[in-house]
Parts: structure tokens; C-alpha cells; sequence
């Protein structure tokens, strides 16, 4: 849709799939039939060490505000993640 709209757009990596912390939720009720089959495909096994992403969208001829913001978003990320670390 994003494509066919010619809006810009912008992936910001964040992470990657762990088998250990991203579990299969067992109490996982769905909403309709295609949250079931989404729920249903999910195998932490099969992902693990899959890229995990957040894109950024903006209207048509809107590349910089896009840029801005994923830049931003990467910065509060990057963030994030040191203030995890040990000193």
C-alpha cells in the first residue's frame, strides 16, 4: 500500500528475534480469523535470529521529514540499548 500510495518511507533495524525471550504466548486469544493464523505461524525456533524492524511512513515528497524521524527513533534506540549496559 505504502508503494502504491508513493509515500517515503524508512526501516530503522531494532533488533533481532530471540527464541529464549520471544516465546510463543499459549493464553493468546484471537480477535478474528486472521489474528489466529498470524498467532499460528509465529515459531520462535523458526525466527530466531530473524531481523526485527520499525518503518517509518510519510506522505509523497516527504523523504526528509522521514529521514528526521527515523533518525530520531534510531537515536532514542541506540539509547535505550546503552543505558542497558553494565558501567
Amino acid at each position: 500500500m505504502i508503494n502504491l500510495l508513493d509515500y517515503s518511507a524508512c526501516v530503522v533495524p531494532v533488533t533481532f528475534v530471540d527464541k529464549e525471550i520471544d516465546i510463543k504466548n499459549e493464553a493468546f486469544v484471537p480477535t478474528c480469523e486472521k489474528d489466529k493464523e498470524c498467532q499460528d505461524g509465529y515459531d520462535p525456533e523458526l525466527y530466531h535470529g530473524a531481523p526485527v524492524s520499525v518503518q517509518v511512513v510519510g506522505r509523497r515528497l516527504q523523504e526528509e521529514k522521514v529521514l528526521e524521524y527515523a533518525a530520531i527513533l534510531d537515536d532514542a534506540l541506540k539509547a535505550q540499548d546503552s543505558s542497558k549496559l553494565p558501567n
